[in-house]
């Protein structure tokens, strides 16, 4: 629920770094072809029979929260700040081979209410480590590669690299990828990394696993970004998950179906998961379906754009009956900036604006009504704390949330963000164990980027 399908964030300026959610991603091959000039030096540098691309980021973050998880949670009265740090260099010996290293160093200053984690602290460790191997063509139909790597897939509601967070989530995986002229997809195994608060003492959690196959095909090959078909199969084994008062090892088979795309203004992004296994002797019957999409008004002062979100997760039915019904959105970026909701049991619907009053700035709002999908249970923040426990009241009405996102691109290298939201607790929250209140969110960060 973060960014709508029309979001800014990921834009780049043609005259700068590509900017990419993922450094890997980023290609700069092109600039072999003529004189490069200032920060493009960086980026190709030949060295040998190949060449060496350096780029690195600076966010400096403050975060300001009033009635933490609606009342639940303690709340530092004057916020705290965090600043994360991140070099990266892609080296290409030959066509064939690839080497690429990502450094990390993220800190927190003045976090008092709670013991820091290694989301908030995690000073200089080793965030993608990987070799890859090509077939030698320009644009590589077949890639394999192995070690410490991040992976996002699609719209990010099962992979993500958790970059909210002041420390992102890598993997240390195995992936073969292939792009066909009418199709590209790939296959997966690996470990999610458990980061921790010290300096190179990243591992991988043995107590988790995870396989899976990806594939995406542009269903109008003349306009490919009018429709996008792709499907995500994940098999994971998560060992110590907890559900309510029970503990156990969860294995889950995860299929997710994604329809998006833009075509004359119009925008749209669909996507239905389902989700089978078993936890602690339950079967495990799950699902959860989102659509997004909105009309933008190019032509009009602004360029707004009226959108609709919709975000359906599926809860517990009967906590008695040997059958799990709560979504695990797996490595999923988080629904909202600070964590509060993860998108379990959760029903979030609501109309979006998006305004571009000019090149450099974007803004973005919406307001999304909140409510319980099954009334036997609760609802949870980042980390499966229980905000509310199901059995608390029989309200369904969690609250309203309006949210607020601001971008400014001051140039091709730095930009300032403003992400705030107002959450009005419901019913759910105010009427139990737990008399949650209204809670309030922001936090300004500045990214710098080469």
């Amino acid at each position: 629920m973060l960014c709508s399908v029309g979001c800014a964030q990921a834009d780049a300026e043609p005259n700068g770094p590509q900017g990419k959610l993922l450094a890997d991603q980023e290609d700069y091959s092109a600039l072999a072809e003529r004189p490069r000039q200032g920060w493009e030096k960086w980026k190709y540098l030949p060295l040998g029979d190949g060449w060496l691309s350096l780029g690195g980021e600076s966010r400096t973050l403050y975060d300001y929260r009033e009635h933490a998880g609606f009342g639940r949670f303690a709340t530092d009265p004057h916020g705290y700040a965090q600043q994360r740090l991140r070099l990266w260099a892609d080296y290409r010996p030959s066509a064939y081979v690839r080497l690429f290293g990502e450094l990390a160093d993220s800190r927190v200053a003045g976090l008092q209410t709670r013991p820091v984690q290694a989301t908030d602290r995690n000073p200089l460790d080793l965030a993608q480590g990987f070799v890859e191997l090509s077939d030698g063509q320009k644009a590589p139909a077949w890639r394999l590669r192995a070690g410490r790597q991040q992976i996002a897939y699609a719209w990010q509601r099962l992979l993500d690299p958790r970059d909210p967070a002041n420390s992102r989530m890598p993997f240390d995986a195995v992936r073969l990828l292939t792009r066909q002229p009418r199709w590209s997809g790939g296959l997966l195994w690996g470990r999610p990394v458990l980061t921790r608060t010290g300096s190179f003492d990243d591992r991988a959690n043995r107590d988790q696993r995870l396989w899976g196959a990806h594939a995406e095909v542009p269903l109008s090959p003349s306009q490919p970004k009018a429709a996008l078909l792709e499907t995500l199969y994940l098999d994971t084994v998560q060992d110590g998950r907890r559900y309510g008062g029970v503990v156990g090892e969860e294995h889950r088979h995860t299929l997710s179906t994604r329809l998006s795309g833009a075509v004359q203004g119009w925008d749209y992004d669909l996507e239905l998961i389902g989700q089978r296994g078993h936890f602690a002797g339950q079967r495990v019957r799950a699902w959860q379906g989102t659509l997004f999409g909105g009309y933008t008004f190019a032509t009009t002062t602004w360029s707004p754009r009226l959108g609709w979100r919709m975000e359906v997760s599926s809860g517990d039915r009967d906590p008695r009956d040997g059958e799990l019904n709560t979504f695990n959105g797996l490595y999923a970026r988080a629904s909202v900036f600070d964590g509060s909701m993860i998108s379990s049991n959760v029903r979030a619907i609501g109309p979006e604006l998006v305004l571009r009053p000019s090149e450099r700035l974007w803004i973005d709002m919406y307001v999304l009504k909140l409510q319980r999908q099954s009334l036997h249970d609760g609802v949870y923040a980042a980390g499966w704390r229980v905000l509310q426990p199901g059995d608390a009241n029989d309200a369904r009405d969690i609250g309203t949330r309006s949210v607020l996102w601001v971008k400014y691109r001051f140039n091709a290298f730095a930009s300032l963000d403003v992400y705030a939201h107002y959450t009005h607790a419901g019913p759910f929250l105010r009427e139990g164990p737990v008399r949650g209140r209204d809670s309030f969110y922001i936090a300004p960060f500045l990214t710098l980027r080469f």
